[in-house]
């Protein structure tokens, strides 16, 4: 996600508040006060009504997934992807959308390519995007 286009971002994980991290990566240092991610509905819906008014209009939509720095990477996130990416494979048997994900994408991103927890570099960017670009010419 670039900053410039988070308004047309889909993130269906928010923080619950009053709730205290749970994970090492919840617990680090750059998220120590901030409560734990959980799955929003409501977020999800929407952008399958969206998805739905595209379809109906005959537009194509891709979607991208997204990553953070693998330094937050556990097994709560690997769960939580695990979820999103099925929810994806459903809509995208349902002609919603064409889901490309981290192993499609093979934009080559490593660990020294953030700039943050969240946030490319300028060498993360421009890798991600030739990766972008690649698999919208195909």
């Amino acid at each position: 996600m670039r900053d410039g286009w988070r308004e047309i971002a889909m993130n269906p994980w928010r923080r619950v508040k009053g709730e205290a991290a749970t994970t090492k990566s919840e617990a680090s240092d750059v998220a120590s006060a901030r409560a734990p991610l959980a799955w929003c509905e409501w977020e999800w819906r929407a952008f399958v009504e969206e998805a739905e008014r595209l379809k109906e209009m005959g537009v194509e939509l891709v979607v991208f997934e997204g990553d953070v720095n693998p330094v937050l990477h556990d097994a709560r996130r690997a769960e939580m992807r695990a979820e999103f990416e099925r929810r994806m494979g459903d809509g995208e048997k349902e002609g919603l959308w064409r889901f490309v994900g981290e192993e499609e994408l093979q934009a080559g991103i490593q660990a020294g390519d953030w700039k943050d927890m969240t946030h490319l570099n300028e060498k993360g960017r421009v890798k991600l995007t030739k990766a972008i670009g690649q698999v919208l010419q195909h």
